[in-house]
């Protein structure tokens, strides 16, 4: 990416916090009109491909029915997959399994 491209993506995409992990983010506007936090940088690994259109980060999910075309060059990853804070959240919140002499009902 470019410099001009970073500036333009600056204004399209300012950024934002984790609320979480205090991280810096970014949002991607999807087709469904919702908003995706993603991690800041580009990578091409990630699975959201987005534009910059209206002077907005607009983007969608790729998947077997949605591929990226040329006009959809950024690709970034969804921040949920590398959130440090939501990773040790979902871990410590998983109940421990009963025992067996506990009833169940």
């Amino acid at each position: 990416m470019n410099r001009r491209q970073r500036d333009v993506l600056r204004d399209a995409a300012p950024l934002h916090e984790c609320r979480d992990c205090h991280l810096p983010i970014r949002f991607v506007r999807l087709d469904t009109g919702s908003a995706l936090p993603v991690n800041p940088l580009t990578n091409p690994k990630g699975n959201v491909a987005a534009r910059i259109s209206g002077g907005r980060l607009v983007g969608f999910v790729i998947s077997r029915d949605h591929r990226p075309g040329p006009l959809d060059s950024l690709r970034f990853m969804p921040h949920h997959a590398t959130c440090e804070a939501k990773a040790r959240s979902t871990s410590s919140s998983t109940t421990p399994p009963a025992a067996a002499d506990e009833p169940l009902f």
